[in-house]
């Protein structure tokens, strides 16, 4: 078997000092960890588990996983207030505070046992003959008191006003492009023309409201000076995950009630 490095694995060595980092596809299964979280587990455990002590400074750490410095920090904190990660912070009087963190892989394994299974809704099983009427006189009793129906009066303000709420929905939509344009813009001002966007970057830019399983393989070829191609995919993701099970729940619910 063969035991040398291929050229990317080389390559990524002499530039991040790691050869690469492996990925555990179960930790998506964690609802309180975003696509960044389970990076930066996966980063540290691919030093824990070969015996190596993780003092990566956090602006290495942000290139490695696609965020930004101070969103590091956050994390780290984050993960250190859910038992995950246990960090020990030697003062060195020469060398500068240095912290080493590392990864409670019992804990996170609890975690996953302890995990709650969605289960689907169960539909209610109500008898037919129950919900039937059990006496027709009582119908015709009430039609006969019926008075003659009149032809009402049609008021103007009773006609529905459908353009000012269309107006309403569209300058809300303008606004929302144009607060993620400006967010955007801000985040890939730097970036080199024609870079593509991570999947990281993608998640952290809509507020991790899509899970990470759900833009891994849907982001690639969108570009950091492309902000109109970035705005379609979100809207064409948003109509696929979210609206759509929003109009399933609701559908699920509207046949339950008529069960």
């Amino acid at each position: 078997m063969k035991n040398e490095l291929n050229q990317l694995e080389q390559y990524q060595q002499s530039k991040n000092g790691i050869i690469s980092i492996k990925s555990y596809p179960i930790l998506n299964k964690l609802s309180k960890l975003t696509y960044s979280d389970i990076r930066l587990i996966e980063l540290i455990l691919s030093y824990q588990f070969n015996d190596q002590v993780f003092q990566m400074k956090y602006t290495n750490v942000a290139e490695l996983i696609g965020v930004e410095y101070q969103t590091v920090k956050t994390k780290v904190l984050n993960l250190k207030n859910l038992k995950i990660l246990v960090t020990d912070t030697d003062k060195n009087p020469t060398m500068g505070a240095r912290t080493k963190i590392k990864v409670d892989i019992d804990v996170l394994i609890a975690m996953l046992d302890n995990e709650p299974v969605v289960e689907p809704k169960k539909r209610k099983t109500t008898s037919k003959a129950a919900a039937a009427p059990e006496s027709i006189p009582v119908v015709e009793t009430i039609t006969e008191t019926i008075p003659e129906p009149s032809t009402p009066e049609i008021k103007p303000e009773t006609k529905p006003k459908v353009k000012p709420a269309v107006k309403a929905v569209k300058i809300t939509e303008d606004k929302k492009k144009e607060q993620m344009r400006v967010r955007f813009e801000r985040k890939f001002k730097y970036s080199p023309k024609g870079r593509n966007v991570s999947p990281a970057e993608f998640h952290e830019l809509t507020d991790d409201k899509l899970k990470a399983y759900q833009i891994i393989n849907e982001v690639y070829g969108l570009m950091t000076d492309d902000f109109d191609g970035f705005w379609l995919k979100v809207q064409e993701l948003k109509t696929k995950y979210i609206i759509n099970n929003e109009k399933q729940k609701s559908m699920k619910q509207n046949e339950n009630s008529t069960i």
